[in-house]
């Protein structure tokens, strides 16, 4: 039954957008798994009933706070991809997020998506032992961050990189949302 923005079931509570939210990151990290790709129509599907609900509904916050999540969500990402760390998928994902969450939630999610990826990459390393390719990519990344410091200028890059696998982060951005809502919302 849903009442006051929220979902019950039985003694269970959850709201209404939280649950979009959290089905939008569900089906986003099986198919990430899978296929290795998100799909655009989930992205837009997130991104229009997130704006539908923060804007229509009387529960939402409004579209100053819809629009701050989606930028935060959008525009901090975006950067790795420029760098062709991360995929445009993943970094629609974390706007579609943050189009749910607002900026500063947006923004906190982050960190702790960066966390869970982190650790995710780590746990990926180990599994696949891929040490020697991971070191090599991450230093060539880190002399391309630094020639664009110096040139006051963001290139994008345009080298092959050799990969050492590719890394569902829909899943990173799937834990560090529900690492936000534990923390934040208990």
């Amino acid at each position: 039954m849903i009442d006051s923005g929220m979902i019950h079931v039985g003694s269970f509570f959850i709201e209404v957008e939280t649950a979009l939210m959290i089905l939008m990151l569900s089906i986003a990290s099986i198919t990430d798994i899978v296929s290795r790709k998100i799909p655009n129509w989930l992205i837009l599907a997130g991104i229009t009933s997130s704006f539908l609900y923060q804007v229509l509904s009387p529960y939402g916050f409004g579209f100053s706070t819809w629009l701050a999540g989606l930028s935060v969500g959008l525009l901090t990402l975006f950067p790795l991809y420029a760098l062709r760390v991360m995929g445009a998928g993943d970094v629609k994902l974390m706007a579609a997020v943050g189009s749910f969450l607002g900026g500063s939630a947006a923004f906190s999610t982050l960190i702790y998506t960066l966390i869970s990826g982190g650790v995710l990459a780590l746990v990926f390393i180990l599994f696949k032992r891929t040490w020697k390719s991971s070191f090599q990519n991450v230093t060539l990344i880190g002399m391309h961050m630094f020639s664009s410091v110096l040139a006051k200028r963001v290139y994008l890059a345009e080298y092959p990189v050799q990969t050492s696998g590719h890394l569902p982060y829909a899943v990173a951005i799937f834990a560090g949302t529900l690492l936000h809502l534990y923390v934040f919302r208990g």
